[in-house]
């Protein structure tokens, strides 16, 4: 009896419990049935509703700050490109003039692309990154990537193995923006005369696919936080490697969107694999999309 009344008692506690460990960014506005069948647990869970009301107010304006934020920048900023481009013209060619106003046009395209990814994080946290999924022929995808990539960086060596006819339901825009984003990430953290290995493989489970570069030495907590905010591999944001912290960030919301697993790994070898890996169901030749 005493131990039938005592989980009785504790039930509000553990609802509440289950309720605080469930929460994360993208949950907050979800209602959580909470009701206090004693008056001694009244308060608790009143208490814990207006925390999570007064957290999703928080949360709601950073984000619209954010979004607003971003979105306002882009103009003023395409204005500023385009007079730059224009004085470039008037000044001689060759001078120190107009290589310090192209100095500040790579300066406005860094601010440009900042604003773009905050803007789509943004989304991604207020749950608003709605893909449009249809199926694509994601091995022809990547054939063409490969040839596309090797015109663009021909200091580097591009290897794939690419099984053929793999077909994905997916948003075609996200996941070119996803691929795009782990290419640049294994240009810049290349070493000199490096290579590029791109690999898709299907098997029963679904698909994955690959990307492994070598890289130099990274920090011992690259794994943990390589998909954190703003965080750069090079010490102290230095601007040795071009980037802005916020790519990577990206491809795991794009990841999320999809259900799909993002994942990092690095070897002993300071061999850096980034695998996107996803379930596919029977392919129907009548949704078919190539590429």
């Amino acid at each position: 009896m005493t131990w039938h009344v005592f989980n009785v008692a504790m039930r509000p506690i553990r609802q509440i419990d289950k309720s605080i460990t469930t929460l994360d960014l993208k949950t907050f506005e979800i209602k959580t049935a909470l009701v206090a069948p004693y008056r001694e647990f009244l308060n608790i869970v009143n208490s814990f509703e207006g925390l999570r009301l007064r957290l999703i107010q928080s949360f709601e304006k950073a984000r619209r700050f954010t979004a607003d934020a971003s979105h306002e920048l882009r103009t003023p900023l395409t204005i500023l490109r385009g007079n730059a481009e224009a004085l470039i013209k008037d000044l001689p060619n060759g001078s120190n003039e107009q290589i310090r106003v192209q100095m500040v046009i790579s300066e406005i395209d860094r601010l440009v692309t900042i604003t773009q990814k905050l803007l789509w994080l943004s989304r991604a946290d207020a749950n608003k990154l709605h893909p449009v999924f249809q199926k694509i022929n994601l091995s022809d995808l990547m054939e063409q990537w490969v040839l596309d990539a090797q015109s663009f960086n021909p200091n580097l060596k591009l290897t794939s193995e690419i099984q053929p006819k793999i077909m994905w339901k997916c948003d075609p825009t996200l996941i070119h923006q996803l691929i795009g984003n782990l290419y640049d990430n294994a240009v810049k953290y290349n070493v000199a005369k490096g290579w590029i290995h791109f690999r898709l493989k299907q098997n029963d489970n679904g698909f994955y696919l690959s990307i492994e570069n070598p890289s130099s030495p990274l920090p011992a907590n690259f794994e943990k936080q390589a998909f954190d905010r703003f965080y750069r591999a090079d010490d102290a944001h230095s601007r040795s490697i071009d980037g802005l912290g916020l790519g990577l960030s990206l491809c795991q919301e794009i990841a999320n969107v999809h259900e799909a697993q993002l994942r990092v790994k690095v070897s002993d070898d300071g061999i850096v694999t980034f695998t996107l890996s996803d379930s596919l169901p029977p392919p129907k030749d009548d949704e078919i999309i190539t590429f």
